[in-house]
This record gives structure tokens, sequence and C-alpha cells, in this order.
């Protein structure tokens, strides 16, 4: 499966082609997507656009406070200046970084392609489809429509689910005796 892989997808740096790097729950979303966006600029993520930046900086947000202590303890013990005790603390804590943000990645991919078996992302995509097949809307514009069309999917999965602290059924100080 790897030698596979490598085949496939040569590792040339960081220059990968965004059609093979999809996941499959991505190419399942619309087959023909490929050759309708590419043409039309329509992919929902150009090639400028960094789409690892919304998880990386969720990411840098929660490990803020761990790295502002380091670079102030940094500062005060070996009185160095903030620019370098910065970039020192970040090369330090780049292993905490990659962690972290491979497991945010793992945790979204799982979920991800779970969708695949999941009624409502079907039934959004279903729509999505037909929307760009018979009215020529575009990838991002037939995504919008298609989830607004179809919000009472979420409403049922909001009245469906019953967070921990409602269902335990305690009284009304939480339930805590």
């Amino acid at each position: 499966m790897l030698r596979h892989k490598r085949n496939t997808h040569p590792d040339n740096g960081l220059a990968v082609d965004k059609r093979n790097s999809l996941s499959d729950s991505e190419e399942s979303m619309d087959d023909d997507d490929d050759i309708d966006s590419e043409d039309s600029g329509e992919t929902g993520a150009s090639e400028g656009d960094d789409v690892w930046g919304p998880l990386i900086k969720i990411v840098v947000g929660e490990l803020q406070s761990q790295y502002e202590d380091k670079v102030k303890s940094l500062m005060a013990s070996k009185d160095v200046r903030e620019i370098r005790a910065r970039s020192d603390v970040y090369k330090e804590m780049r292993p905490i970084y990659r962690r972290a943000v491979i497991k945010r990645f793992l945790t979204r991919l799982v979920w991800f392609n779970s969708l695949k078996r999941d009624t409502v992302y079907q039934a959004i995509r279903d729509t999505v489809q037909r929307l760009r097949s018979e009215e020529a809307y575009g990838r991002q514009e037939a995504l919008q429509y298609a989830t607004s069309k179809r919000k009472y999917l979420f409403d049922k999965l909001l009245s469906d689910y019953i967070p921990p602290e409602i269902g335990q059924g305690g009284d009304e100080d939480g339930g805590r005796e």
C-alpha cells in the first residue's frame, strides 16, 4: 500500500497535487468537480489559500499560554531579548505543536470519513450534485444553498441530541447533590 502511494504520489517537497491529496469523502462529494472547478476557479480553496491555517491557529491558540510562560521564563533566566526568546521557544515547542496538529488532523479525518455514511451529509451532497448539474451552480454556491435548504436536518440532529447535563435528570441546580 505504501509502495503504491509513493509511485502514485511522488514526494516532491511541499508541492503536492491537490487532487491527489483529497480524501475519499472529498472525492465522493462530486466526481466531476476537478474538471469543472479547475477551469472556472471554483475549487473552494485556491492555490494561495492556506488549508492548514485554521487548524494550526487552533493549536497555537491552545498552546499560547504555555508558549508565553516559556518565553517569559527564558527572558528572565538568561536575560535574552524577547524576539530571540520567542524564536528559541518556538523551536523548542515545535514537536509539541506538531503532535497537537497531528492529533487534531486525525480527529477531523476520522470524523470526515465517518460522514460518508451519514444521512445528513449524503442528503446535502446529493443536493449539491443536483444543483451543480441541473442548475449550473458553482461549487461554493451549491454547498451554501444546499446546506441552507437542508437546515431542518441540522434541527433534527439538535433535537435528537440531549446534552449530558440535561440527560442526567438532576434537579434545578444541575443534578449536583
